[in-house]
């Protein structure tokens, strides 16, 4: 059985969840970045892009999400060599952009659904 854990206000990024519901992450394995696909919001690229980061070093402009025939928006990039995230440092595992990751990567293990 499915059941809703969080919710998100989206204008302050404040979650609200279950406080039944634990998660932490142990192993910094980095397999979340590899494994997943992440969905891009305009306001994750306007964030990375702040960075200093061109969007087309970042987006993948041909992975694309829908939900029904509504498109949502593009994913971000995958390293070719090993298909994880480009932002994940391939040695320490960590994210190159953690303050700054896009809000399907902030929420997880919750997935994003609007």
């Amino acid at each position: 059985m499915k059941r809703w854990v969080a919710t998100i206000d989206l204008e302050t990024l404040e979650v609200e969840s279950d406080p039944s519901f634990k998660f932490k992450c142990v192993e910094n394995c980095g397999k979340c970045c590899e494994e997943l696909e992440i969905p891009l919001r305009d306001e994750d690229i306007a964030k990375i892009e702040e960075l200093g980061y061109n969007a087309w070093e970042f987006v993948d402009y041909e992975k694309l999400f829908y939900r029904g025939d509504k498109f949502l928006g593009y994913a971000l990039k995958k390293r070719p060599f090993d298909d994880a995230c480009i932002f994940l440092d391939p040695e320490t595992k960590r994210c190159k952009i953690y303050n700054h990751r896009p809000l399907a990567c902030r929420l997880y293990p919750f997935v994003f659904v609007k």
